[in-house]
């Protein structure tokens, strides 16, 4: 779904920055169940299991149609490319970080996620055209919705649903 169910507008810089905003609530929680399933995709959750779902966080965020990299200032420690085996050894590194921030690039919709050692997490978007109806990321939200990155530089936020969730092969 393009657009968002809360009157924002998904091309408006300001409406992007208030999203943001709501990715942030993301701050000051602890990343847990890292996992790599297949190819690039990684899920981590945040913050406190959910009541209605305990394999889940507060927040979730998916990476999926995007290239991505964790580093550091003096390394890159894993990135979308690595071998599956090197993925599945690393990913879980990402376990007992805590979110200090979260930025979101327009109109790339590239996104960083920072940690309090330091390091952090970037994706890179590597489709442009909304006609690859290819989401590029996701955050899921505390109050059943979801910030969807992609296709494209498009962006919303909408409801979460069995439709939007992808299976992490858990």
């Amino acid at each position: 779904m393009l657009g968002t169910d809360d009157g924002m507008d998904m091309m408006n810089p300001d409406d992007l920055a208030r999203a943001v905003k709501l990715l942030n609530g993301v701050r000051g929680l602890t990343a847990w169940g890292a996992h790599h399933s297949v190819g690039s995709l990684v899920s981590v959750e945040f913050g406190e299991p959910r009541t209605d779902d305990p394999a889940r966080g507060r927040y979730g965020l998916f990476l999926y149609q995007t290239a991505w990299r964790w580093e550091t200032d003096q390394e890159i420690l894993m990135s979308s490319e690595d071998p599956p085996a090197t993925l599945r050894e690393t990913v879980p590194r990402l376990n007992s970080r805590t979110v200090t921030a979260v930025r979101v690039e327009s109109p790339s919709l590239s996104a960083r996620f920072d940690f309090d050692d330091g390091s952090r997490l970037r994706t890179f978007t590597i489709r442009t055209l909304a006609e690859d109806a290819t989401e590029h990321w996701m955050m899921f939200l505390p109050d059943n919705r979801v910030f969807v990155a992609g296709p494209g530089g498009h962006w919303s936020i909408e409801a979460a649903n069995q439709n939007n969730q992808p299976e992490v092969g858990r």
